[in-house]
């Protein structure tokens, strides 16, 4: 592969803080020769703390919205085919209604064509979710781009009802279009094939943690079970915090950190207040060297992830993979790519989702069990390594570009 061999990142927004498998993409890529140009649909305006620190603010290319009037829309349409008019006759390919039908008449894949003037021919675009994936696809169609496409689903574009119902078209013919689509759960991937995806272009590719967990020695003798999620009715960190308050009379030293932030944060905070809980404590947004401190300073990570009532579900947490690369144990539930990562009572204990009297049970006993928790927390350091380290991780993904 030529060293600096551009490749194109699609996502919805760069750099969300939370969405930490993107920027883990960016620089997995980077470091594996290529030069990466990321397209999100917004640009984040809050940088992560390392953003700069690893180049990650070059080479980003925001998507140009189209305005809400559609007369003021088609100006401006007429406005950028003289700006780009060396191009015009690729541009007048998104405008093709036997092709595109009515995303051509209302000009959204002209619009979504912009960003991509001007830059080089990429022989790969990574489309990361599943809508994201569909509007490159239309791209690819009409044949403004002539690109191989992998996309990567993550969780709720595989999952919400709405999503589902409004994509059910347009992820079939993703389906038929793309090179790759990669699922990062069994049941993910399960549902992919449900939805017509060929069996040859599905691809089971779970996150890999970022290598620093893999250094972290846990604190086993610490009281501190830890949570980091946002705060999301799919993350439930209400029931954690409910199997934390039964589990607490039978630990009464015990403590919960909680780092996250998220629109539940302050329920979850009235919640503690008014049930007069102890040592449940809330850490906010930190940066990848403050969350690294936490994982060190605790001894257990729980997580009650449930199937929400729109139907948004986890794909596999990067949370528990990065738990159980730090080397602690998981206390979770039977929820999407959870299974696939922990094993229930020899890397975590596992419970049924909303089972908050379960959960706290499993609390107690790894509480009042250390041996047995260090002895989980070495098994699961050893099983997300050599199943879901980055070197597998990084050769999967370098098969795919390359194939």
């Amino acid at each position: 592969m030529n060293k600096r061999e551009s490749l194109a990142l699609v996502c919805t927004g760069y750099p969300i803080p939370t969405e930490t498998f993107i920027l883990a993409q960016v620089i997995m890529l980077q470091n594996m020769g290529y030069s990466v140009d990321v397209f999100p649909y917004r640009r984040w305006p809050d940088l992560p703390g390392d953003f700069k620190k690893n180049s990650l603010h070059r080479n980003i290319y925001p998507a140009i919205i189209p305005p809400a009037n559609f007369f003021l829309r088609t100006w401006k349409c007429i406005g950028f085919t003289w700006k780009y008019r060396w191009f015009i006759f690729r541009l007048f390919k998104t405008l093709n209604p036997f092709l595109l039908g009515k995303d051509a008449l209302n000009l959204t894949v002209f619009y979504s064509a912009l960003p991509f003037l001007n830059k080089p021919a990429y022989k790969t675009i990574i489309a990361n979710f599943g809508e994201n994936g569909v509007g490159v696809e239309k791209l690819i169609r009409c044949g403004f781009l002539r690109t191989r496409l992998i996309v990567w689903f993550h969780g709720y574009d595989m999952s919400s009802h709405s999503v589902l119902q409004q994509m059910e078209k347009g992820y079939q013919k993703l389906f038929l279009h793309c090179t790759y689509a990669i699922g990062v759960s069994r049941m993910m991937c399960n549902k992919m094939l449900s939805l017509g995806c060929p069996d040859h272009k599905l691809i089971y590719l779970p996150y890999s943690p970022r290598s620093d967990f893999f250094l972290i020695k846990p604190e086993i003798k610490q009281d501190r079970f830890l949570a980091v999620g946002r705060f999301v009715e799919k993350k439930a960190p209400l029931l954690t915090i409910k199997a934390f308050a039964m589990a607490k009379t039978r630990m009464p030293n015990a403590s919960l950190i909680m780092v996250g932030d998220g629109p539940l944060l302050q329920t979850c905070k009235e919640y503690v207040v008014n049930q007069n809980i102890e040592n449940v404590y809330f850490k906010g947004r930190l940066s990848h060297e403050e969350t690294l401190h936490c994982f060190e300073n605790a001894f257990c990570f729980v997580q009650h992830s449930v199937v929400a009532t729109n139907g948004d579900s986890e794909g596999t947490p990067v949370g528990i993979l990065e738990a159980g690369a730090a080397g602690l144990p998981v206390i979770s539930t039977l929820h999407a790519g959870i299974p696939d990562v922990v094993i229930h009572q020899q890397t975590g204990l596992l419970v049924k989702e909303k089972d908050v009297e379960a959960m706290g049970k499993a609390m107690v006993k790894l509480f009042t069990d250390r041996t047995l928790a260090g002895i989980m927390g070495q098994r699961a350091k050893q099983h997300i390594n050599e199943n879901f380290g980055q070197m597998a991780f990084e050769n999967q993904l370098k098969k795919l570009l390359e194939s």
